[in-house]
């Protein structure tokens, strides 16, 4: 299971980058966060879990979400300055991961 959720956080995570000139800073997205608080990463992580027909155990699921959770309640009462949150408005300004290297 471990194994399936790395594979798809590197197909799916941080695919993207914006330059965020107030803080002269890149950022990249979308967050493994946000990809387990949507579900995205889950389903993406099936595809990799033993066989096709197999299903990624909801007890994993429902674990790593609740962690993740959790952990951004904990982290956004702690801290006021979070980088921008507002993925759309990156999306329309965001160049791919791999055209910035050519």
């Amino acid at each position: 299971a471990i194994q399936a959720v790395q594979t798809a956080a590197r197909n799916l995570a941080y695919r993207k980058k914006y330059f965020d000139c107030i803080k002269d800073s890149i950022i990249y997205f979308p967050t493994c966060r946000k990809l387990i608080l949507s579900k995205d990463l889950i389903e993406e992580a099936e595809k990799y879990y033993y066989e096709k027909e197999d299903e990624f155990p909801a007890e994993y699921s429902k674990a790593l979400r609740t962690v993740v959770f959790n952990a951004s309640c904990d982290t956004t009462q702690k801290t006021r300055e979070d980088p921008i949150d507002d993925e759309e408005f990156m999306e329309k300004l965001a160049m791919e991961w791999t055209e910035a290297l050519d």
